[in-house]
């Protein structure tokens, strides 16, 4: 006859039954009172007996939860929930975490197999840590636990949704990542090196140059220079324009000052916009962002750019082994790196913390608690201190 007990370390009562093959079975009933956990035992019980399959199982469990909840237990199938998950955040996230999550949803349910159309409740600590495992192998600690907080979203909803009564991945702790070599750190630009980027740039197009001049005056990222509208750039004084927009990546509010000159001469390059039409600075590279919802093709278009100024040896677009599984070396040079040239140069010319973090958008729960946004005029007077240490940027208006 079944029983219930507790066991030394935890506050759930252990059912004790007898399986379909007579052996003696203990299950956490995942209940702290006796009394329910008496009905789970029974139940239990009741569906070895029967040498119960799993939909008798899940039958007899949602009797029993009904009966103690007043409404059936919810079973979804892996898929099936992580499917759901990645629908409900569609309208929370951008479209790029979205092909986050769904590459990562996908190798996961890869890893399951067959498993991955059992409930979602019954993945467990030893697979989760086997799917991590199976990804650094193939790729790198810093990718695995980047799989492992992605993870971590889905089963966050199922406790929300009491779909599972415990998260595995609490568990789980990430792996020690190694430490990137000092030739794929990334660092500013130098003086020499700008030069020659504003003059490939400017061979390339007059889109790819006022781009780079942008991310240079104001450390924002591709994305949100690349999608840059004329209608978001209002007249503030004879020395700059304000540049009003949304990030991309963080959805962070920006207010940020244009000297005019240097607007003047992008409009004049650039082309400006027809009256009463909202259209993009930078309309071809726009369209880029717009069809993939990402800068990959930018950011290809970029590392050409270097090539053609000698910062970087041309890609070889070759097939590899492992395709796009195999670990990357990184360069030191990017288009970020225009953003870390930024708040260097800043640093050095003695410019305030919070000014440069303003600046540039840099936000987080730390940097929270260190600054509000500053004044616009306090932004205005560091763009004028780039332009009096970074001479190729001051010289590009003429």
């Amino acid at each position: 006859m079944a029983s219930v007990r507790k066991k030394s370390g935890s506050k759930f009562y252990f059912a004790c039954f007898r399986g379909a093959d007579q052996a003696r079975m203990q299950v956490s009933t995942k209940e702290v009172c006796k009394k329910r956990a008496m009905k789970v035992a029974f139940a239990l019980e009741e569906a070895a007996m029967q040498r119960a399959s799993q939909s008798a199982l899940l039958k007899n469990f949602n009797r029993i939860s009904e009966d103690l909840y007043a409404k059936p237990m919810r079973v979804d199938t892996v898929r099936a929930f992580v499917d759901a998950v990645i629908a409900q955040r569609s309208g929370e996230i951008s479209h790029a975490s979205q092909k986050r999550y769904r590459q990562v949803a996908d190798a996961f349910l890869a890893h399951l197999g067959p498993k991955a159309d059992q409930p979602f409740r019954d993945v467990g600590y030893d697979s989760l840590v086997a799917f991590r495992n199976s990804v650094a192998e193939r790729t790198t600690a810093a990718n695995a636990n980047t799989y492992m907080k992605c993870l971590r979203t889905f089963f966050t909803h199922g406790l929300a949704e009491q779909v599972i009564t415990e998260d595995p991945t609490r568990r789980i702790k990430l792996l020690v990542e190694e430490k990137k070599p000092a030739s794929e750190k990334r660092r500013p630009f130098t003086e020499d090196e700008l030069v020659r980027l504003f003059q490939a740039a400017g061979e390339t197009s007059a889109e790819w140059k006022w781009m780079i001049v942008i991310a240079s005056l104001t450390g924002q990222r591709l994305g949100d220079i690349a999608t840059m509208q004329w209608s978001n750039v209002t007249c503030s004084n004879e020395d700059h324009v304000i540049w009003q927009f949304v990030t991309g990546k963080t959805r962070r509010e920006m207010v940020l000052p244009l000297p005019r000159e240097h607007f003047e001469a992008m409009a004049a390059e650039v082309g400006r916009r027809k009256t009463g039409k909202d259209t993009f600075v930078f309309p071809t590279a726009a369209a880029r962002v717009s069809l993939s919802g990402r800068t990959n093709a930018l950011s290809n278009q970029f590392a050409k750019i270097m090539a053609k100024a000698g910062l970087q040896p041309k890609r070889d677009h070759k097939r590899h082994k492992d395709g796009r599984n195999r670990s990357r070396t990184t360069s030191q040079l990017g288009f970020h790196a225009l953003r870390h040239t930024v708040t260097s140069t800043l640093s050095a010319a003695g410019e305030a913390r919070a000014v440069v973090m303003d600046l540039v958008g840099h936000d987080s729960a730390e940097m929270s608690q260190v600054y509000t946004h500053t004044e616009l005029k306090q932004k205005a007077e560091a763009q004028k201190k780039l332009l009096a240490r970074i001479k190729p940027l001051a010289r590009v208006i003429t």
